[in-house]
């Protein structure tokens, strides 16, 4: 009779450990979450007074939003294309790229697609979609 008791309480024991983890592992990620939030509250200012959280701009039809940010050397900003058009990221002077030739995607991006980059040079940076030229914004790095 015993050797019929040890599997289904193995069984269940099992189950009760495996249900307790994963509510931790649930109050640990909304925990994670939290903290997340508020070091984004924190965030670089930006210029124009805009309330982005994080350094993102964004490339739409119309062009970059916002047109000017101001960020910290050795911040990464994230370039979304959210427009139906490629976006090639890159630094003036139009077509040379030469202001800061670092500051170049060297390619086009499809809507969705990110383009990273760090700036580790302390300046005003003009910039363009290298595809559509008009399309103009200024990034701002501090020390």
């Amino acid at each position: 009779m015993k050797a019929k008791l040890i599997l289904p309480v193995i069984f269940i024991s099992a189950f009760i450990v495996y249900f307790l983890f994963n509510i931790i592992q649930k109050n640990n990620s909304i925990s994670d979450n939290i903290s997340i939030e508020n070091i984004h509250t924190n965030s670089a200012p930006i210029k124009n007074e805009s309330t982005i959280s994080t350094n993102e701009i964004e490339y739409m039809d119309d062009g970059f939003s916002p047109k000017e940010i101001t960020i910290k050397k050795g911040q990464t900003i994230t370039f979304i294309n959210k427009s139906s058009n490629l976006m090639w990221v890159a630094s003036d002077d139009h077509p040379s790229h030469m202001i800061y030739p670092e500051f170049d995607a060297k390619k086009g991006y499809s809507n969705q697609e990110n383009y990273t980059f760090t700036f580790d040079k302390i300046g005003e940076w003009g910039y363009h979609n290298h595809l559509r030229s008009s399309d103009k914004a200024t990034i701002f790095v501090e020390e």
